[in-house]
């Protein structure tokens, strides 16, 4: 299991987490938000975090979203 130091802030579920996170995708777009979803490996997370020396929260999620969306765009 990867542990983040916001584990208490997060849902317990994945299904939880989805039936929170799921409107505020859909008002980002309606806002006009370009926003796209990317699927984190928890592992590969943690690792990539302990390779930059990050905590797992929040913020370390958020750069690692845009690093895998980087790292897709380098390979089209």
């Amino acid at each position: 299991m990867v542990d983040s130091t916001e584990a208490d802030l997060l849902p317990a579920t994945y299904d939880e987490w989805i039936a929170l996170a799921e409107p505020r995708f859909a008002q980002h777009i309606a806002n006009g938000l370009p926003m796209e979803r990317v699927l984190i490996d928890p592992y590969e997370l943690a690792a990539w975090c302990e390779l930059n020396d990050l905590p797992i929260d929040g913020r370390a999620r958020s750069v690692f979203a845009a690093y895998v969306m980087a790292r897709r765009a380098r390979a089209h």
